[in-house]
C-alpha cells in the first residue's frame, strides 16, 4: 500500500521540477534572470514558492539547475557529433562547428550558459560545471586521437583544458560579437588551428 502511495507523489514531485525548470528556461533567456523574480516565476508555473524552495533552495539555484539541463543537452549532443566523424580532426571540425552553431542560435544556450553563467553562479562555480560536463567528454575526444595514431604534443589532461578554456571564450565572443558572421568565422578559424596545432602525425 505504502508502495502505491509513494510513485504517484514521486511522479507529481517529477513534474513539478520540470515544470519549474521548463519555466524558468523560458524567463531567464527572455526577459532574462536579472528582470524576473520568484513570484513571477512560480506564477508563471502555475505554482507556489512553497513547491520553488521544495526543490531548489532559491532563483540562483534554480538558475544553475537550468544551466545544468542545457549542458547535459549540448554534452549528449557534441558526443554525438565527435563520435560520427571519419577520423579525429573532421569530428574536431564537426564538433566545433555544432557548438558554434548552438552558441549562435540557440537563445536559452546562448543568454544562460554563454552570457548570465558566469556571471551568476561566479567564475569558478561556471567553471566547476563546464569541467563536470565537457572536460571528460574532450579527453576522450583526445583520447582517440592517441588511438588513430596522432602525437599529442601535451597531456590529455592538459590538452582537454586548453581546449575548454578556448571553448568557453569562444562563446563569449560571439555572444558580445557586433559582427556575429565575422566574429564566427574568425573563432571558428581559431579554434580549428588550435586543434590542429595540438596534434601531430
Amino acid at each position: 500500500m505504502l508502495g502505491d502511495m509513494t510513485q504517484p507523489t514521486q511522479a507529481r514531485a517529477t513534474r513539478t521540477r520540470a515544470v519549474l525548470l521548463a519555466t524558468a528556461r523560458e524567463l531567464f533567456t527572455d526577459p532574462g534572470y536579472d528582470e524576473v523574480s520568484q513570484e513571477r516565476l512560480v506564477a508563471a508555473a502555475g505554482l507556489t514558492r512553497g513547491a520553488l524552495y521544495h526543490h531548489f533552495k532559491d532563483k540562483r539555484d534554480l538558475f544553475r539547475g537550468v544551466l545544468e539541463e542545457l549542458e547535459t543537452e549540448l554534452t549528449a549532443e557534441l558526443e554525438e557529433v565527435l563520435g560520427g566523424g571519419p577520423d579525429f580532426l573532421s569530428a574536431t571540425i564537426a564538433g566545433l562547428q555544432a557548438f558554434l552553431d548552438v552558441c549562435q542560435q540557440r537563445p536559452a544556450f546562448r543568454q544562460i550558459v554563454v552570457l548570465d553563467g558566469p556571471r551568476v553562479l561566479g567564475w569558478s562555480a561556471f567553471r566547476e560545471i563546464e569541467e563536470r560536463f565537457s572536460l571528460g567528454m574532450l579527453e576522450r575526444h583526445y583520447e582517440r586521437a592517441v588511438a588513430e595514431g596522432l602525437t599529442l604534443v601535451a597531456p590529455v589532461d592538459v590538452l582537454a583544458r586548453m581546449a575548454l578554456a578556448a571553448s568557453i571564450e569562444a562563446g563569449l565572443v560571439l555572444g558580445d560579437a557586433a559582427d556575429p558572421g565575422q566574429a564566427r568565422a574568425d573563432v571558428e578559424a581559431s579554434l580549428v588551428a588550435m586543434f590542429a596545432a595540438t596534434v601531430g602525425a
